[in-house]
This record gives structure tokens, C-alpha cells and sequence, in this order.
């Protein structure tokens, strides 16, 4: 991979987790709003934030948010 290819890959990688964080902080605030934990499942529609989550739980715990998990659900908390 030379640095053309590099630097793309970067600023690819930039903007889904620019993405994903957005995506994910909306849906806490709608959970939130209900009392709700939030749950992204495997194996679903979900899956992309389920993985986005697992590999990025230290991000979301340094945000103040509590991340649970087993082999197929992710629960984010904000207690």
C-alpha cells in the first residue's frame, strides 16, 4: 500500500467513525428519552454498530457510557 492509497484508507476510516458516533449518540438520545438501554444485536441490520462498538468500547467508556456485552449483544448504558 503506498501513501496515496494510506491516506485514503484514513480518511475513510475518519469519516465512518465521524459516522457511527453520530449515528450511535442519536440513538442513545432517543433511548435515554425512554429509560432504555441501548442494544445493537450480531447478525442483524445492526451489526456494522455492534463491531463499531465492540472495537471502540474504551472510546465510548471514556464518554462516561457503561458497555456490556456477550457473543451477540452490545448494551450501552449511560448509568
Amino acid at each position: 500500500m503506498n501513501l496515496r492509497e494510506r491516506a485514503q484508507k484514513v480518511a475513510r476510516d475518519s469519516i465512518r467513525f465521524e459516522v457511527a458516533v453520530k449515528v450511535i449518540t442519536e440513538d442513545l438520545e432517543i433511548a435515554a428519552s425512554k429509560y432504555e438501554t441501548l442494544t445493537y444485536r450480531k447478525g442483524t441490520a445492526e451489526d456494522e454498530l455492534f463491531n463499531f462498538v465492540k472495537a471502540n468500547q474504551s472510546y465510548f467508556e471514556e464518554e462516561g457510557l457503561t458497555i456490556d456485552s456477550n457473543e451477540t449483544t452490545v448494551f450501552i448504558s449511560w448509568i
